[in-house]
C-alpha cells in the first residue's frame, strides 16, 4: 500500500471522504507537482487547513502549549531574582523589550514594552520608570555601531544615561537561535497582561511563503510580529550567555572599571 492509498483510507476512514479513482489520479497528479503545498492550495479537511497555517508559524504550536499548560497566566515579579531584558532596536521599525527572570530552569516574562519613533533616553527611561531590580540588559551587534554624526553608538548613549547595554554577536544564520527558542518555550511562563503584545508577536511570527515552490521557506517573515519576536530569539541567547557566565563585553567593562579605579587611585 502506497502513502497515497493510506492517505485516501484514512480520509474515509476518519473523516467519511469517499473519492472515486478520478478523484485520487487527480490528487496524485496535483500532489507530485505541488508537493508540500498541495495541502495550501487543495486541503482535504479543516484539520488540514489548521496544520497548514501551524506549518508557516516559527511558534505557533508551543505558545498554543504553554496556553494548554497554563503558563500564560499571571506571573508575579520575583524581587530575590534580577530582571534581565532583550532588545530589538529600530527606529522607523519598532523597538522591543522582553524583560525576563531566570529562576532555576524556569524563565519568567515578566514584562514587555514596544514602542517606535523614540530615541534611547525614551527607552531607558522607561526601564528606570520600573520598579524591578535589574541584572543584564542585552541588545543586538549594531547597537555598537558609531554615528557618522555624533560618533557616538545607542551603547554609548546608553551608558551615558546610566544603562550598560551587552551587544550579542551578529547572527549569520537565525535557524539555530529559533531552534533553541523552542525548545526553550517549554520552560516559559508568560504574564498573560502585561505580555500580551510580545505573546500575540510570537504566536504570529511566520516564515515567508515562496509561490516558486508553493511552500514555506525557513526565513522570517519581515512585518509587525518579527520585531517582539526577534527580541525574543536575542533574550533565548542571552538565556544562554547567563547560564554560561559573563560575556566579552562584560568582562571587557569590567576590566575597564578596574583600570578606572586604578588610576583614581594614583
Amino acid at each position: 500500500m502506497t502513502d497515497y492509498d493510506k492517505y485516501f483510507a484514512s480520509l474515509g476512514s476518519d473523516h467519511g471522504i469517499k473519492l472515486d479513482d478520478g478523484q485520487k489520479a487527480w490528487y496524485i497528479k496535483k500532489a507530485d507537482t505541488l508537493k508540500d503545498g498541495m495541502k495550501t492550495q487543495y486541503p482535504s479537511t479543516l484539520d488540514e487547513c489548521w496544520e497548514v497555517a501551524n506549518d508557516g508559524l516559527w511558534y505557533g504550536k508551543s505558545i498554543s502549549r504553554a496556553r494548554t499548560e497554563k503558563r500564560i497566566c499571571n506571573v508575579i515579579y520575583d524581587r530575590m531574582a534580577e530582571v534581565h531584558t532583550a532588545w530589538d532596536l529600530g527606529r522607523r521599525d519598532p523597538t522591543a523589550i522582553w524583560f525576563f527572570q531566570l529562576v532555576q530552569k524556569e524563565v519568567r516574562l515578566i514584562d514587555y514594552y514596544e514602542n517606535n519613533f523614540e530615541n534611547i533616553s525614551h527607552y531607558v527611561k522607561i526601564l528606570q520608570d520600573k520598579s524591578y531590580i535589574y541584572g543584564k540588559h542585552f541588545v543586538p551587534h549594531d547597537a555598537a555601531i558609531k554615528s557618522f554624526q555624533t560618533g557616538k553608538s545607542l551603547v554609548d548613549f546608553a551608558r551615558d544615561l546610566g544603562i550598560t547595554l551587552i551587544k550579542l554577536d551578529r547572527e549569520v544564520d537565525i535557524l539555530p537561535a529559533t531552534n533553541y527558542v523552542r525548545s526553550m518555550l517549554d520552560r516559559c511562563w508568560f504574564d498573560e497582561k502585561k505580555c500580551a503584545q510580545g505573546i500575540k508577536a510570537l504566536e504570529a511570527y511566520r516564515k515567508e511563503w515562496s509561490d516558486k515552490n508553493q511552500c514555506f521557506v525557513e526565513r522570517e517573515l519581515h512585518d509587525w510580529a518579527s520585531h517582539g519576536s526577534s527580541a525574543f530569539r536575542y533574550l533565548a541567547r542571552a538565556e544562554q550567555i547567563i547560564a554560561g557566565g559573563p560575556s566579552k563585553d562584560e568582562v571587557k567593562a569590567h576590566l575597564e572599571r578596574m583600570d578606572r579605579y586604578r588610576r583614581e587611585r594614583i
